[in-house]
């Protein structure tokens, strides 16, 4: 959500990841969803992109709905298992990650922007 979110505001990685005080590194493994930021974090990262946390957890809740909605589960960062994914196929379940879990979360993010503008 934050990188799309970045993305739309037009915004760089490394100014991002600077107004955080992290590495371009470190705000690029955040930004797939291998690493988590702290709450301060969040609140520098949300000031950088003029907007409010709790608007970004908001969009955060939307997105996870909608891949929920259409049978995507996340893990939390480090929980994941990723050996069960061989599993996971051999049931017929298809892992959602990199850009088709990309566009599902920004088609969601573009819909919640675009309602916002209409209040």
């Amino acid at each position: 959500v934050l990188g799309q979110i970045r993305s739309a505001t037009g915004l760089k990685q490394s100014d991002l990841a600077e107004a955080v005080g992290v590495g371009p590194s470190t705000w690029s493994r955040i930004e797939k969803g291998e690493s988590s930021l702290s709450t301060d974090q969040l609140k520098l990262a949300a000031d950088a992109l003029k907007m409010p946390p709790s608007r970004i957890l908001e969009m955060v809740d939307v997105a996870e709905k909608v891949t929920a909605d259409k049978g995507i589960t996340r893990e939390p960062v480090g929980q994941a298992q990723w050996t069960a994914a061989a599993g996971a196929i051999a049931l017929g379940l298809i892992p959602v990650v990199g850009s088709m879990l990309s566009g599902i979360v920004a088609a969601t993010i573009k819909s919640q922007i675009e309602k916002a503008a209409k209040k």
